[in-house]
């Protein structure tokens, strides 16, 4: 066997070890993002507009960013997201989660304490928290299927999540637990 193989099934037994710790450790959750409503007031005037005749009010959901960035930004140690915004939670099946993970061709690199990738259509309806072995929130990644573009807080590896072209993977996921939010 020549050098070059042998590095390369090497580098795979290192990657599938390091990607089995992660699973092993990690507990992944698939959440709906509740639309953030609230009444809007208006004034009605008469037909002339010379004089107020009533009020008119109007309700307006719209879809943000859950996550919450203090003056300092993003602490390593605290994810902080709008829990009063977050609609279903489940548990993603640990054989499911390499259906979202992909195996990197490199060791791991440092996970990223905050990316941020946004459009103007950008309105995130899913997310994925991230949890350590003893239930503590470390990670968030919300997205938006429909401009794929997506935010993180705290630690999430993002050399290891299918994104970018890719998403249409994590979104089959949300599909298959019956928690796709469609607009």
């Amino acid at each position: 066997m020549n050098n070059r193989k042998r590095a390369s099934e090497n580098i795979i037994s290192e990657n599938d070890s390091l990607i089995n710790d992660f699973i092993e450790n990690t507990k992944l959750e698939l959440i709906s993002i509740l639309p953030k409503c609230y009444t809007r007031g208006y004034p009605v005037f008469s037909e002339d507009e010379t004089e107020r005749i009533g009020r008119k009010t109007v309700e307006n959901c719209d879809y943000e960013s859950i996550i919450i960035k203090n003056e300092e930004g993003f602490k390593n140690d605290i994810v902080n997201i709008r829990n009063e915004y977050v609609g279903q939670k489940v548990k993603l099946k640990k054989s499911d989660y390499k259906k979202v993970l992909r195996i990197p061709d490199k060791k791991l690199s440092e996970t990223s304490e905050t990316i941020v990738v946004v459009a103007d259509c950008y309105i995130p309806r899913h997310g994925l928290n991230f949890y350590d072995s003893s239930g503590r929130l470390t990670g968030f990644l919300e997205i938006c299927f429909e401009c794929n573009r997506y935010k993180t807080a705290g630690d999430v590896p993002l050399d290891m999540i299918v994104l970018g072209e890719e998403l249409s993977s994590i979104k089959k996921v949300f599909n298959e637990y019956n928690l796709l939010v469609n607009n």
